[in-house]
């Protein structure tokens, strides 16, 4: 869903769309295992999301909480994983 919500924004502007991407990104995160296979994809999502958030706001927090989720995902996938070159690439991305 939240996705969703976050696509929908993105055509149509409308900041309860990301707001409520946010929460429920967020919620998905909080109720995925750290060895889950999804949750880097999940930590990945928020934090693009927050940086969306802080492309349209221009709050500091969501800034600071996208960095702290992409760095999340880097840190909780392997090195030689397909994936973690481009968790490094949005991760960079934000800094």
């Amino acid at each position: 869903m939240g996705n969703s919500q976050q696509l929908r924004f993105l055509h149509l502007g409308i900041l309860s769309d990301l707001d409520g991407s946010t929460t429920n990104i967020r919620k998905a995160v909080q109720l995925t295992h750290n060895s889950h296979p999804t949750k880097l994809h999940r930590l990945s999502s928020l934090g693009i999301n927050q940086q969306i958030r802080f492309n349209r706001l221009g709050e500091l927090s969501d800034l600071d909480a996208s960095i702290k989720n992409l760095g999340n995902a880097v840190k909780i996938t392997d090195d030689v994983h397909q994936e973690q070159p481009i968790n490094l690439l949005n991760l960079g991305n934000t800094l």
